[in-house]
């Protein structure tokens, strides 16, 4: 948010058009039902024939937005995803006694879930 003077301006931040197509290129390869285990930066590269360190520079700088997290070097995720995935973490731990589960445990229920409809927050929609 900027002040100048009396008033007040809220600003976010907006792709460039180039971005923004480049966007509309690669967003699917982290939505719908691989949104639980997409791809890499280089296979998404090697997927769209897009640069590597171009695909990167994207998904960075879309995470400088709040679209997207880094959970691993070159591993991103859809911010609606990563809240998907927090949520059934907390039901797992919930339906257990001691409030403890294993990767196998929310991988399984990842697995179950990874073919309904992703939440709403999930959407790959940009909005200026």
């Amino acid at each position: 948010m900027c002040s100048f003077g009396a008033a007040v301006f809220a600003s976010s931040p907006a792709l460039a058009p180039a971005d923004e197509a480049l966007w509309g290129k690669v967003a699917h390869y982290l939505g719908g039902e691989v949104r639980f285990r997409p791809p890499r930066v280089r296979d998404i590269a090697g997927y769209t024939g897009i640069a590597e360190p171009e695909v990167r520079r994207l998904f960075k700088l879309m995470g400088r937005m709040g679209k997207v997290d880094e959970v691993a070097h070159d591993h991103f995720f859809l911010r609606g995803t990563v809240a998907e995935i927090v949520r059934i973490m907390t039901e797992v731990a919930a339906a257990q006694p001691d409030g403890r589960f294993t990767a196998a445990q929310l991988r399984d229920q990842l697995a179950v879930r990874r073919t309904a409809h992703p939440e709403p927050s999930s959407q790959l929609v940009m909005t200026n």
